[in-house]
């Protein structure tokens, strides 16, 4: 049902509106784009696929639906050594369908492949539809609680 790509500043045209929506933003720190500039000069830096210094590997696809060709979201890992920092996004009006999971999913298998150990997400206690995603992703709540937000994690 869907296809991860590689993230481009071109995808900012796509991803404007979809991430304009506040309510995205309910449980996390985020807020939504200031303009389209920004948001595609953002993705022009994630282009690098790494960190200023090198030291990590900044991996970001596009969720498509393939249906529609629609851009519907995004997920995003942060690669350091063989362990990951993972998030995802799914616009308000694809969410409910296991877009979030089926994404996220596709994205961790990979990650896997290339050799990481350890996945991690740091999740809203309130957002119950995220622990889900977490859950079926094979990730398990710890005790850990980084600025609010409990730490999830996935070990080899």
């Amino acid at each position: 049902r869907l296809e991860l790509i590689p993230l481009l500043s071109k995808h900012a045209n796509d991803l404007f509106s979809v991430l304009s929506d506040a309510s995205l933003y309910e449980y996390t720190r985020d807020e939504p784009p200031v303009s389209l500039a920004s948001l595609s000069e953002r993705y022009r830096r994630l282009e690098s696929r790494q960190s200023p210094d090198g030291t990590k590997a900044w991996l970001n696809w596009a969720i498509v639906e393939l249906a529609s060709g629609a851009v519907i979201g995004y997920v995003q890992a942060t690669v350091e050594s063989h362990r990951s920092e993972i998030a995802w996004v799914v616009g308000s009006n694809w969410q409910r369908r296991g877009y979030a999971t089926e994404a996220t999913q596709a994205m961790t298998a990979w990650l896997r492949s290339a050799g990481v150990k350890e996945l991690r997400a740091k999740i809203n206690p309130s957002h119950a539809a995220s622990q889900r995603v977490a859950a079926k992703t094979g990730l398990d709540r710890t005790r850990e609680v980084i600025d609010g937000e409990e730490v999830w994690v996935s070990r080899l």
